[in-house]
């Protein structure tokens, strides 16, 4: 009998452990309901950013909002800046944005200058070097 009772308190504990997970997974879902967005979410980049790209009318898609597409221009920036190579990174991003929505070539040329101009305006110098520029090293 001295080994059921170590057995019986594992399984104690496990099932108590298991119940606890589950009741904790149903609280965060009902906690985690998306909260209506609002304009609170962005910063003076994002300004700067959802205002270069009202200069060529591109705004959220359907069902999104100003705070999505904040997000999206973060995220284009950030890839940009972590890239080996940023201007083939720009270049490729806004060729998926061309064929993956319904912006015209320059407009989706242009989203993806915005997010770099707001975001990542330490990027520019880089991506506006050609390949047959080398940079100055002296």
């Amino acid at each position: 009998m001295a080994t059921d009772s170590p057995n019986s308190r594992d399984r104690f504990f496990r099932l108590w452990a298991a119940s606890l997970v589950l009741m904790l997974a149903m609280t965060s879902l009902a906690l985690a309901s998306p909260r209506p967005a609002s304009a609170d979410c962005l910063t003076g980049q994002d300004h700067l950013y959802i205002g270069l790209l009202a200069q060529r009318n591109i705004g959220p898609r359907a069902g999104y909002n100003e705070c999505d597409l904040a997000l999206h221009g973060r995220q284009i920036a950030s890839v940009v800046r972590t890239s080996a190579n940023p201007a083939a990174a720009a270049a490729s991003i806004a060729r998926d944005i061309y064929y993956g929505t319904d912006l015209t070539v320059d407009q989706a040329a242009w989203q993806v200058a915005a997010a770099i101009s707001a975001y990542a305006p330490e990027m520019i110098p880089i991506i506006r070097r050609t390949p047959l520029e080398e940079p100055n090293v002296a």
